[in-house]
């Protein structure tokens, strides 16, 4: 039998407590006002992964060729003994390789590991890959919002959101992998007044 999904509060004036459930485990549903219905985590687009991992590879390339760069000088200048030449040259092609699978695999483990959800009370964000965080933002202290695209995110379909927030230990946070109509519709929501949704 399957597992129920958590529900909110069974008697009217019954506290809810947030459970968190996987992103991308259920459809997530909206409300009439446009707020995520339920427990459910929306999860990042799916952009996201071929955009960090060409970000990845530029990293591993200009670090690649620093290395090689250096181990080149140092055979020329005889930094180092003769006979350290072929080790130096494994542990460089280790390296490389090592880089280059923490490139094509991160962003995954990344992607797989963080989801968020925004509700009447505020935005909520899990992510984290072995060291798990959940951050929530209540609409009351949010100043304003920032969404933005560079030429790779354009490319993917992606954006980052940023949410500036008063009176919190974290002055500024970035949700980063959304699409841009989903950053729009969460900076829409998070700006309203309660005015503005209970008039919808």
């Amino acid at each position: 039998m399957e597992d129920e999904l958590p529900t909110r509060a069974d008697s009217p004036g019954e506290e809810i407590t947030p459970v968190l459930t996987e992103p991308g485990s259920e459809p997530v549903v909206f409300d009439s006002a446009g707020f995520d219905e339920g427990e459910v985590l929306s999860e990042l687009a799916p952009g996201f992964v071929p955009a960090e991992r060409v970000v990845g590879w530029i990293v591993t390339l200009l670090i690649g060729m620093t290395l090689l760069a250096v181990h080149l000088l140092g055979r020329f200048f005889d930094w180092w003994p003769s006979w350290t030449w072929w080790p130096i040259t494994g542990l460089y092609v280790l390296a490389i390789c090592f880089l280059g699978w923490l490139t094509h695999q991160v962003p995954v483990w990344t992607f797989r590991n963080t989801g968020y959800r925004i509700n009447f009370a505020g935005l909520e964000i899990k992510r984290g890959i072995f060291w798990k965080q959940v951050v929530n933002i209540p609409r009351s202290r949010v100043q304003h919002t920032d969404v933005s695209q560079g030429p790779l995110q354009r490319r993917h379909g992606i954006a980052s959101l940023k949410v500036h927030t008063a009176g919190t230990e974290n002055a500024t946070v970035a949700l980063e992998g959304v699409s841009h109509e989903e950053a729009m519709r969460i900076r829409s929501l998070l700006i309203h007044t309660e005015d503005d949704v209970d008039g919808v």
